[in-house]
C-alpha cells in the first residue's frame, strides 16, 4: 500500500510540475496566444531568400531533376542514419561564397519537398555551421503533402463542403492515429539539428484541426524564447489557413509569384521561381504531372526579377526564391547579385515609403482588401499565377523604400525594355510623400547630381557616368526637421 502511495505521490509530483511548466511558457496552442508574437526585424532587413540546393552545377533542367531525386534520397538516409553525406561539398567556403553572390541573406534547408527530388535539399551539420559563420540564416521547410497524401488526395472539395454546410466531415484521420505527432516530432527534431531561425510551411491540404500546427507553432515559439532567439512563422499551418486565407494565422502571409496591388498592412513573402513553372511539377522524364504533356523550360529574364524584386521590397516583401541546380539559374541569380552589389542600399533594411493623405496619415492603397464583420482586415491579392511583372509594371516604373531613422528615401527606377537601359538626360521622380530633398545620389556613381524640387516633384539631372544598368537607385536624403 506504501509504494502505491508512493506511486500516485509521484505521479501528483511530475504532473504538478508539468502545469507549472505550461502555466510558465509564453506562448499555448491558442490562436489569441500566438498571434502576440512578433515578426523579428531581421527577415525584414534580409529581404532575399534562397533555397540550397547544393554545390552549384551546370546542369540543364533535366539532368538536374534526375540527379536532384537521388540526392535528397542520399541526404535522407545518411543524416537519419547518422552516417556521413559523401557527396557534401569538400570546399564549403566557396559554395557559401557563391551563395553570397546571388544576393541572398537566408537559407531554406528542405525538410519534405511537394515530392521526391524537388524544392531543394536538406542541410547538412556541417554545411549549416559554415553559412552561419558566412553570415546567412537558416531555417526548416516542410510540405505538410508529405503527410496528408496518406489522409484525403481531394481535399479542397470536401473542405468546401464543410464550409457550405457547417459539418465537419471524417478526412480519414482515424485510420491513421499517429496523424499529427508523427510529422511534429519529425519537424522538431530538424527544428533542433539545425537551430532553426523560421519554420516555413507549405502545401496544406486537410483542416487545422487534424494537422494542429498550432501546437507545433507554439512548441517552437518557446523552444526559441528559451534561447533568446527570434524566428518566424508563415500562415499555411492547415487548407483554411492558406495563402489569401481570411484566417489570418503566422508572423508573415505567403502568397507564391504573385505581387500585391498596393501596400498590405502585413509583411509577405513572394516565394517565387525563375522559371515558367514549379519542379515540382514537372517529374524526372521531363513530363507534367497534372496532364503528361512533355514540358519545354523556360527561364524569365533578369530584368523582369529585378523589376519583380523592386516592386515587391516597395511594397514591404520578402523574396523567396526557389533555386534549381542548373547553369541557367546561376547565371541568372549571379547576375541579379551583380545588380544588388550596386544598388543593395535601396533594397537590405529598408521598410515600404507610403503615400500620405489629406489629413496627413499614412494610407495603404490598393486592391484585395477585405474588412471582416469582426473589424479585422484581411489582404488578398486578385492576381493569377504569373502576372506579377504585369503588377509590377502598373506600379512602376519607380518603386521607393526608405531608411527612416537615416532620413533616407530610395527611388528604384526601372525602364522599360527587355535588358540594360540607359537612363534619360532628366529624370522626374515624383515622391509618394512632398518631403524636402537636400541631396541626391546615384548609387554606383561618384558623380555629384543636380536636381530641382516643386512640391512632391523631384527633376534629377542625371550623370553623364551614370552608364547602363537593368535598373537605377537614386538615394535622397530628407531635409532634418
Amino acid at each position: 500500500m506504501k509504494r502505491i502511495k508512493s506511486l500516485f505521490a509521484a505521479v501528483a509530483c511530475v504532473s504538478a510540475a508539468v502545469t507549472i511548466a505550461h502555466a510558465q511558457e509564453k506562448y499555448t496552442p491558442d490562436m489569441a496566444n500566438l498571434a502576440t508574437h512578433r515578426l523579428p526585424e531581421w527577415i525584414q532587413d534580409a529581404k532575399i531568400m534562397i533555397h540550397y540546393v547544393g554545390e552549384p552545377k551546370d546542369f540543364d533542367d533535366k539532368t538536374y531533376a534526375i540527379w536532384n531525386v537521388i540526392e535528397q534520397r542520399r541526404r535522407k538516409i545518411c543524416l537519419a542514419n547518422d552516417l556521413p553525406v559523401v557527396t557534401e561539398p569538400k570546399d564549403l567556403q566557396k559554395v557559401m561564397d557563391l551563395y553570397k553572390k546571388t544576393g541572398a541573406k537566408v537559407l531554406v534547408s528542405e525538410l519534405y519537398g511537394a515530392y521526391p527530388g524537388t524544392e531543394g535539399l536538406i542541410m547538412t551539420g556541417n554545411e549549416i555551421e559554415m553559412a552561419r559563420k558566412n553570415g546567412f540564416y537558416v531555417g526548416v521547410h516542410y510540405n505538410q503533402l508529405q503527410r496528408e497524401a496518406q489522409v484525403q488526395p481531394h481535399s479542397r472539395p470536401l473542405y468546401e463542403m464543410e464550409e457550405k454546410t457547417g459539418e465537419e466531415y471524417d478526412w480519414g484521420q482515424d485510420n491513421d492515429p499517429t496523424f499529427d505527432s508523427v510529422w511534429q516530432k519529425a519537424v522538431q527534431e530538424e527544428i533542433q539539428r539545425t537551430d532553426a531561425d523560421f519554420l516555413f510551411f507549405d502545401g496544406a491540404r486537410v483542416p487545422l484541426r487534424f494537422l494542429k500546427a498550432n501546437e507545433l507553432v507554439a512548441w517552437y515559439y518557446n523552444w526559441a524564447d528559451s534561447r533568446g532567439k527570434e524566428v518566424w512563422v508563415n500562415d499555411d499551418w492547415g487548407l483554411e489557413t492558406q495563402e489569401h486565407s481570411p484566417h489570418p494565422v503566422g508572423d508573415i502571409t505567403d502568397i507564391e509569384t504573385r505581387l500585391y496591388r498596393g501596400i498590405p498592412a502585413k509583411p509577405y513573402i513572394n516565394w517565387d521561381i525563375l522559371t515558367n513553372e514549379w519542379n515540382c511539377w514537372i517529374n524526372e522524364f521531363g513530363l507534367h504531372k497534372y496532364n503528361g504533356v512533355k514540358w519545354e523550360w523556360r527561364y524569365e529574364t533578369v530584368k523582369s526579377k529585378i523589376r519583380i524584386l523592386s516592386c515587391l521590397i516597395s511594397q514591404g516583401g520578402i523574396w523567396k526564391v526557389q533555386m534549381v541546380n542548373t547553369k541557367q539559374a546561376w547565371d541568372m541569380m549571379f547576375e541579379i547579385g551583380k545588380w544588388l552589389e550596386v544598388n543593395g542600399e535601396a533594397i537590405y533594411g529598408t521598410r515600404p515609403l507610403l503615400p500620405v493623405n489629406e489629413d496627413n496619415t499614412l494610407i495603404r492603397p490598393g486592391k484585395g482588401q477585405e474588412v471582416r464583420p469582426d473589424g479585422k482586415i484581411a489582404y488578398f491579392t486578385e492576381l493569377i499565377l504569373r502576372e506579377e511583372e504585369k503588377v509590377a509594371k502598373e506600379a512602376g516604373p519607380i518603386y521607393f523604400t526608405q531608411k527612416a531613422k537615416e532620413g533616407l528615401i530610395f527611388a528604384i527606377y526601372c525602364p522599360e525594355g527587355p535588358d540594360v537601359t540607359a537612363l534619360p538626360a532628366v529624370l522626374d521622380i515624383k515622391l509618394p510623400q512632398a518631403v524636402p530633398v537636400t541631396k541626391i545620389e546615384l548609387l554606383g556613381s561618384k558623380e555629384k547630381v543636380t536636381f530641382k524640387q516643386k512640391g512632391d516633384v523631384v527633376s534629377v539631372n542625371v550623370p553623364a557616368n551614370a552608364g547602363e544598368q537593368y535598373a537605377y537607385s537614386f538615394k535622397l536624403t530628407k531635409k532634418a526637421k
